[in-house]
């Protein structure tokens, strides 16, 4: 019991200064359709985007100015820009029928990467251990998760404390890729460059099939 006692009490500035912020955005429905919408941004107590929670749903400030929540899911995509930066989530299907905006850092190509960030109110991402949270404090602001994204639809969770076969299994579609994780070449901080060259490689070999 006293160890979730500290825990809520580290997360407890999180909690209590977190806000919703107005910003011009975009979302694409599921039919493929763009809107440009006002959105109310989550943010946390530094005035940082609370990815953690941004991940559940967005709100959408309608024409009669009422707050209607958008929940993974229900639509394909959302956007907006700020502090100097374009932001933007998709909707992708985490657990079976269970959806999640996942923040998107590459999808200009068939294989997308996503950031995963964990939430210690949410026990379905199933990554509920306390000293994981107090490692990677403040959790609004961690990448805990990369997420791959096959143009397959087959998905896998990697972070710095997953283990290689996990990852090179996953690239079983291109052995040398696959090789140099198994080697030790790639790790956690190589993932922009293992889903570039992959991206690279499937184009120039499977893309044109």
């Amino acid at each position: 019991m006293k160890k979730y006692f500290i825990i809520v009490l580290l997360f407890l500035p999180a909690i209590l200064f977190a806000r919703l912020a107005e910003m011009p955005g975009y979302i694409i429905s599921n039919d493929g359709d763009t809107s440009e919408v006002l959105l109310k941004i989550r943010l946390d107590y530094q005035d940082d985007i609370y990815f953690a929670r941004v991940q559940y749903g967005v709100f959408l400030m309608d024409s009669n100015s009422t707050l209607k929540l958008l929940k993974p899911g229900e639509i394909k995509e959302f956007g907006f820009h700020y502090l100097y930066k374009d932001h933007k989530f998709v909707s992708v299907e985490y657990f079976n029928n269970y959806f999640l905006f996942l923040y998107v850092i590459i999808d200009d190509g068939p294989l997308k990467l996503f950031a995963h960030y964990k939430d210690m109110f949410d026990s379905r991402t199933d990554y509920g251990n306390l000293s994981y949270f107090l490692l990677s404090f403040p959790a609004s602001s961690q990448k805990d998760f990369f997420c791959f994204l096959k143009p397959d639809g087959s998905f896998i969770k990697y972070s710095k404390y997953s283990g290689k076969k996990r990852l090179a299994d996953f690239f079983s579609d291109y052995p040398e890729l696959q090789a140099k994780i198994k080697r030790g070449l790639y790790k956690y901080t190589a993932v922009y460059h293992m889903v570039r060259e992959y991206n690279k490689w499937y184009t120039k070999n499977v893309g044109k099939n």
